[in-house]
């Protein structure tokens, strides 16, 4: 019709939105790299399906850099599985039994050990990286000028970890003009319940065919909280 676009992300090299974001990052720490340790680099990752496959491709050809993904067992596609684990001697892919949020748990628990920090100079390269979804910014802006109406648009987001809907956001305070951004979950609906009844309580995560979107607990959306200054008024008026 004339009234609902869809956005295609899926051009990269693995067919995920985050394709853009990977290489950015990947590019940026490979460059600055020298200055941020003396140590051999190691990217941990925790993936609940198309983050791992972008970021074990952006990867590839930057040097003394190592990537370590955490991915639930039997819980992402096969085609991902295999964007994962066949990359290279530098890609380490780990199989969790559990859930994303079990893998994205265990990331953040080693960000927090001192031990680990002192052996290793570690970083990530999904959404908890800021650099990761930054440049993602650059969709919303793309999309707008696409459209090119005097409308009030809205824009409506597939999100697992919210991310992607960050940077939406991001884009909307820097100037782009929009109405609503709208957060399309699966089942695994702990904001949208949140935003209606104002406890915000995380359910067991649950498996769909939409594996890239099953996370009950997602790291961004206490960004997106920080954002609209913890007011859930302001929050849900423009969520």
């Amino acid at each position: 019709g004339d009234s609902i676009y869809s956005l295609e992300l899926f051009h990269g090299p693995t067919l995920a939105f985050k394709d853009i974001g990977a290489k950015f990052m990947a590019q940026c720490l490979d460059y600055f790299k020298s200055s941020y340790s003396s140590k051999k680099i190691t990217v941990l990752v925790a993936t609940s399906g198309d983050t791992g496959g972008a970021v074990a491709k952006g990867f590839s050809g930057t040097k003394d850099i190592e990537v370590c993904i955490l991915y639930p067992k039997g819980k992402i596609s096969k085609v991902q599985e295999r964007q994962i684990t066949t990359n290279g001697d530098y890609v380490k892919a780990i199989e969790v039994e559990g859930d994303f949020d079990k893998c994205q748990s265990i990331v953040k628990k080693a960000f927090n050990d001192e031990e680990i920090i002192r052996k290793i100079a570690l970083t990530s390269a999904n959404s908890i990286n800021v650099a990761r979804w930054l440049p993602q910014m650059f969709y919303y802006f793309l999309a707008y000028k696409k459209i090119n109406n005097k409308k009030d648009n809205l824009f409506s987001v597939p999100s697992g970890n919210f991310g992607n809907i960050c940077a939406g956001i991001m884009s909307q305070k820097m100037g782009l003009k929009f109405n609503k951004i709208i957060g399309s979950t699966n089942i695994n609906d702990t904001i949208p319940r949140y935003l209606s009844s104002g406890v915000f309580k995380p359910n067991k995560t649950k498996r769909t065919i939409s594996n890239a979107m099953d996370v009950s607990n997602p790291s961004n959306f206490s960004r997106i909280e920080k954002l609209f200054k913890n007011d859930f008024k302001l929050l849900t008026k423009k969520m």
